[in-house]
């Protein structure tokens, strides 16, 4: 029987994902989702723009972000954005658990070196949608800074990503 992603397209070859199992590999990818879903969802119902916005972060991490790992798992979610999103949200799953895999998954197969970088790069991203997100006030002007909830949602992934010590 053939391997399938979530997504029921066939999954990569071991090759394409090595040193991470399929499932690693596709927590791997959901993570920057979730990074995306935790922190933009703050505010409630997250809009259509926001989701092309985040697209358009994503492309500028696969192109400034060193690293190749990091690089193929953005560029793996940025094909897959629209799907992963769907999926993530409709099966209402756990983002602690996604994260905590995600970590367990870069702990276990990476040196603490590249397991810290990719953690930082999802927590980055997490803060350039936090950023994106905060910066139109009243009547579209510049409000700045980032609002208390998405901090604690930036704090949150964080922790969960073994970043900063659990409460």
């Amino acid at each position: 029987m053939e391997r399938r992603t979530v997504d029921s397209r066939p999954a990569r070859p071991e090759s394409a994902i090595a040193p991470f199992t399929a499932q690693e590999w596709e927590a791997l990818c959901r993570a920057p989702i979730i990074a995306f879903l935790v922190v933009a969802g703050t505010g409630g119902e997250i809009r259509r723009q926001e989701t092309e916005a985040f697209g358009r972060l994503l492309a500028r991490q696969v192109l400034s972000l060193r690293g190749d790992l990091i690089t193929r798992v953005m560029r793996g979610t940025l094909i897959r954005r629209d799907a992963l999103i769907a999926e993530t949200t409709a099966a209402k799953v756990d983002p602690g658990a996604i994260l905590q895999a995600t970590r367990a998954a870069l702990d276990a197969r990476l040196s603490a070196r590249e397991a810290r970088a990719f953690k930082l790069a999802l927590v980055g991203l997490g803060k350039a949608v936090a950023e994106s997100s905060g910066r139109r006030g009243l009547l579209g002007f510049f409000r700045g800074g980032i609002d208390h909830r998405k901090k604690v949602a930036l704090a949150r992934l964080a922790r969960h990503l073994g970043l900063v010590p659990q409460q």
